[in-house]
């Protein structure tokens, strides 16, 4: 999990009750040279998010996250770069120590210490709720044996990807409990190729497989035939191999439609190949 150094909460009070929501942002960067590795960054970054009640974001409970997960997969495959979900979590309350609620007592006639020692609070406490924002992501580029998932989604991700997140919150007037109503994720992720490419990379690997006639080969002879084709047919981009702006290099698009691609190409059109 990225470190999260700076935070923002908004609040007032409402009837004896602190009704806040706080934003925070998580980040990974995907290093892609060659090999595929994952770094996690830490952003010193203060965001505003804006969750209007009319906003079409999906909602789910916490036994729903395998629909979450399907739900973040759909916006991969469809290269949508922002989207948003909210985990609803029942109001979950958070039970304060006596040394925490003498902290908010003695902070509470400054409204942005409050706020500051409340957000602290429920973020030491829904560290594994917060998580699920990742546990989401990750899952829906987990390998499931479909060509289009899996590997081939997270070898198509561009560069840094994650998600903002907001709490919504309220302070018991005892300042006993802190309840959260829920968390809303805003992703961002870029990618190597639009959904228009993707077409027609899929209308063209579709016509790669069916020249090769593979029905009747054994599961090694089909891999065999896929790795020659590949070999035969695509060749090194050494023209932009030191130019980091021409990220498409990376796309298994790239590969099978303009012929020329860097090993992650190769890899990538490999994998979708003997898996459609």
């Amino acid at each position: 999990m990225a470190l999260l150094c700076f935070f923002r909460v908004k609040g007032k009070y409402l009837g004896g009750y602190m009704k806040m929501r706080s934003e925070n942002s998580s980040f990974r960067k995907e290093v892609v040279h060659g090999l595929l590795a994952v770094a996690m960054l830490s952003i010193s970054l203060t965001f505003s998010i804006q969750v209007n009640a009319d906003d079409n974001i999906p909602a789910y409970t916490e036994s729903q996250l395998d629909d979450a997960t399907a739900y973040v997969r759909k916006q991969l495959i469809d290269r949508n770069t922002d989207f948003s979900l909210t985990i609803n979590l029942d109001d979950a309350d958070i039970a304060l120590t006596e040394a925490q609620t003498s902290e908010l007592q003695s902070v509470k006639s400054d409204s942005a210490k409050f706020s500051s020692a409340v957000s602290k609070i429920s973020e030491n406490a829904l560290k594994d709720k917060i998580n699920y924002g990742w546990d989401i992501l990750d899952k829906a580029m987990a390998h499931t044996g479909v060509a289009q998932e899996g590997d081939y989604l997270k070898n198509n991700i561009n560069g840094e990807y994650g998600f903002k997140y907001s709490k919504s919150m309220s302070v018991s007037a005892d300042l006993k409990t802190v309840t959260v109503a829920s968390l809303v994720f805003v992703y961002h992720v870029e990618y190597f190729t639009t959904a228009a490419q993707e077409a027609t990379f899929k209308a063209e690997a579709s016509k790669a497989l069916a020249s090769l006639d593979l029905s009747k080969l054994t599961d090694y002879e089909k891999v065999c035939k896929i790795y020659s084709y590949i070999a035969e047919n695509v060749t090194y981009d050494q023209a932009h191999l030191n130019d980091d702006s021409y990220t498409i290099k990376q796309s298994a698009y790239a590969a099978l439609v303009d012929k020329t691609a860097v090993c992650q190409g190769y890899a990538s059109l490999f994998y979708y190949m003997c898996l459609e």
